[in-house]
């Protein structure tokens, strides 16, 4: 008897939990990815390369494998195509309306607000003149995109460069305004079967801020308990607000001057080693077996529980030549450090911090608590030093 087969769309190294989660249920796993070199390249049972937005490719690779479930573990762009194959082979995933909502902040905000929930002011944005009319403080961002890509407060430079540099990093080529929220930020993990929502995690998020809001580390649980149920409240609306009814999510929020606003909503698990590292770390959770388990059709239901700290720092050098990179093996062997990993090597080329691709690694520590957790992480981050020279 053939084994089931599991279609994973992406195979970065972010989803590599996945792929070994399914592997471990005796499943067979296809891949697709269009960097031929990607992680997960030679670890799943069949690789092929294409665009994640080519449906032609995709559906015709699902047609192949003719998979038990489709899914991606923390990546937003594959999930419309998640939504298109789910549908067309009849399987778990969210709607193609759903998987829009989600993907497409232009739309997500124009859900939410005649939802008549919190999210912050917003426009389509094509040149400087909406710039002017929007005011501000306030945030370019590209319509279909994210780890920070294309982001960039609206200050001193010149706003036409700011709106095609977002249109560059958007899927559909489009851009938007919107106002600027300040407040500490707060991502909430959850599951939702049949349409009701159970809150797994709730996490703190550090970012450099503005111009460019690069997140720079997540700490797990997040310290603002006092305000959970209405977080949770929120989150649960704002995913019946964009129809999703199965399945895990991200969700984004801020708390700023008038209360909790909602500044993004995925139809995945929260990237930057949030779900593979800190949910099963600080919630007993094995984020990758849970979305296994749901795209296969299985309820996902879990129950967190009390761990205790974990939190993630990443490792940003200045943009440079990289010359050398010391105290990698020291922190590696620190008591709590749970990871040490940095991605880059003598002469790589380092460029300035202005979105989650331009990391070159990261730390995860674990804590009795999420503050000693955070302040672990912190330090051992910074006892790892990547020295860059200017470019030559």
């Amino acid at each position: 008897m053939t084994e089931p087969t599991l279609l994973v769309l992406g195979c970065s190294a972010q989803q590599l939990p996945v792929i070994d989660a399914a592997h471990q249920r005796g499943l067979r796993v296809v891949g697709i990815d269009p960097d031929p070199e990607a992680a997960g390249a030679t670890v799943v049972d069949s690789f092929v390369v294409a665009d994640l937005g080519d449906h032609e490719a995709c559906l015709a690779t699902a047609m192949r494998a003719r998979p038990a479930g489709v899914l991606t573990f923390a990546a937003d762009y594959p999930v419309p195509m998640v939504a298109r194959i789910a549908e067309q082979l009849n399987l778990v995933g969210p709607s193609q309306a759903t998987a829009r909502a989600m993907t497409d902040k232009l739309a997500m905000r124009s859900r939410l607000a005649a939802a008549g929930l919190a999210t912050p002011r917003f426009a389509p944005v094509t040149g400087p003149d909406d710039v002017a009319v929007f005011g501000r403080p306030a945030v370019i961002k590209p319509t279909q995109a994210s780890g920070s890509r294309g982001v960039a407060a609206v200050d001193g430079r010149d706003p036409s460069s700011l709106i095609d540099a977002a249109r560059a990093e958007s899927a559909d080529g489009k851009a938007l305004i919107e106002e600027y929220v300040p407040g500490p930020e707060v991502s909430i993990e959850a599951v939702t079967i049949g349409g009701r929502t159970t809150i797994l995690a709730m996490t703190d998020k550090l970012t450099s801020g503005p111009p460019d809001f690069v997140e720079l580390g997540h700490t797990q649980p997040s310290r603002l308990t006092e305000r959970s149920g209405e977080l949770a409240a929120l989150t649960t609306k704002t995913l019946c607000a964009l129809g999703l009814r199965s399945g895990p999510s991200h969700t984004e929020i801020r708390l700023g001057p008038r209360g909790p606003v909602v500044i993004e909503a995925a139809a995945r698990f929260g990237g930057g080693c949030i779900a593979s590292h800190l949910l099963p770390i600080a919630a007993h959770i094995q984020a990758a077996d849970v979305a296994v388990t749901m795209a296969l059709g299985g309820t996902g239901q879990v129950e967190p529980s009390i761990g205790g700290g974990a939190a993630v720092r990443f490792l940003t050098p200045r943009g440079g030549v990289v010359r050398s990179i010391a105290g990698l093996d020291e922190v590696r062997g620190w008591s709590g450090v749970v990871e040490a990993v940095v991605e880059v090597a003598v002469g790589d080329r380092v460029g300035p911090m202005r979105s989650a691709r331009d990391r070159v690694g990261y730390v995860v520590a674990s804590g009795p608590t999420a503050a000693e957790a955070g302040l672990l992480a912190d330090r051992a981050a910074a006892s790892i030093t990547i020295e860059t020279s200017p470019r030559s």
